[in-house]
């Protein structure tokens, strides 16, 4: 049942995930080709872009809720990767 419940989280999960990142992404570029680049070699950079540029919280916080989706999901699945 924890499994089947996990899946539940890990779905939402992986999209907001991936739709914040994208989006982060998109404003990046929109911003200059650098700030783009550096996003897309280096996704840390989007924590900087995101205090450089105050539009940029909504993506970072959905791609942060998205993380924490998928963290309660593997927990929940038991695919804690370690072991």
């Amino acid at each position: 049942m924890s499994q089947f419940i996990g899946t539940l989280f890990l779905i939402p999960g992986y999209l907001l995930t991936f739709l914040g990142g994208i989006w982060m992404l998109i404003m990046a570029f929109r911003n200059g080709i650098g700030w783009g680049l550096l996003i897309l070699f280096f996704p840390p950079g989007a924590l900087i872009f995101a205090f450089r540029h105050l539009r940029a919280f909504l993506p970072l916080i959905v791609t942060m809720v998205g993380l924490v989706f998928l963290i309660i999901g593997l927990q929940l699945t038991g695919q804690s990767g370690s072991g």
